[in-house]
């Protein structure tokens, strides 16, 4: 992916570092897929514009820092998840994955 077309002007220096590492072999897309999935199982699934990536990925790793992230169904943030289940998760993503058709209104 182009980091340049992601909007990165308002994190700090270390987001960026994050952001940039995170993005590196993610393939480009105008709309990509997010889980956030909660401790106890529930899933909040959103469909991300390319230039709002950065700023999403910050916003749920630093606010909802318990809820594990997931990009393109793969765990970019475990938040209180262990290793064991973010596994079994990206094994269920990658056999039903989340395709969003259009942006999510709010993401959250």
């Amino acid at each position: 992916m182009d980091i340049n077309k992601i909007n990165l002007e308002d994190l700090l220096p270390k987001d960026k570092e994050l952001i940039e590492k995170i993005l590196s072999g993610i393939p480009e897309k105008k709309i990509y897929s997010t889980i956030g999935v909660y401790l106890n199982g529930d899933k909040k699934f959103n469909g991300v514009a390319q230039e709002d990536l950065g700023q999403h990925i910050v916003y749920n790793v630093n606010n909802r820092f318990g809820r594990a992230l997931f990009l393109e169904g793969k765990c970019i943030y475990r938040g209180y998840l262990d290793i064991e289940t973010t596994s079994k998760l990206e094994k269920e993503f990658e056999a039903n994955p989340h395709i969003p058709e259009k942006l999510s209104d709010m993401y959250i």
